[in-house]
């Protein structure tokens, strides 16, 4: 209940703030252990967006749910954003490079399957919640989160 309310606010106020209109600031250049050490840092959790390129529904989510200035506002004030390609691609860039051993020690580690999957974590990086699947609607993937 507390959260159907919370997303309600942050539906309503989001439409005011013109600086969070951009969706989800995902962060690039960064490590899985320097990301970590931010969160531990500003006391923010961190949100792991799992994909691959082959995964429609991860293109859904990506094109059409994270670009919403209300999930983008609720997520960039409260976590640390990053998204993690779990595949490999000859067309990869080098900053997915970067990430091929992360990715791969948070798919065994967190045992990712399926994609999309969403991890969250607390500021000292334990997982707390895991989301799998993609949502239609920004609401039901904020009411998820």
């Amino acid at each position: 209940m507390i959260r159907i309310l919370i997303v309600i606010i942050i539906l309503f106020y989001t439409n005011t703030v013109s600086a969070q209109l951009e969706g989800i600031k995902f962060m690039k250049d960064l490590s899985w252990s320097q990301i970590k050490q931010k969160a531990k840092q500003e006391n923010k959790y961190i949100f792991l967006d799992a994909y691959t390129t082959w995964c429609l529904p991860c293109r859904v989510m990506t094109n059409e749910i994270f670009p919403q200035p209300a999930v983008g506002n609720f997520f960039n004030t409260n976590f640390i954003n990053v998204a993690v390609q779990f595949d490999v691609t000859k067309k990869d860039k080098e900053e997915i490079r970067a990430w091929y051993k992360d990715a791969k020690l948070l798919k065994s580690s967190y045992k990712i399957d399926s994609y999309p999957t969403y991890l969250f974590f607390n500021p000292q990086g334990d997982l707390i919640h895991t989301v799998i699947g993609a949502s239609e609607k920004a609401e039901d993937f904020l009411s998820k989160s």
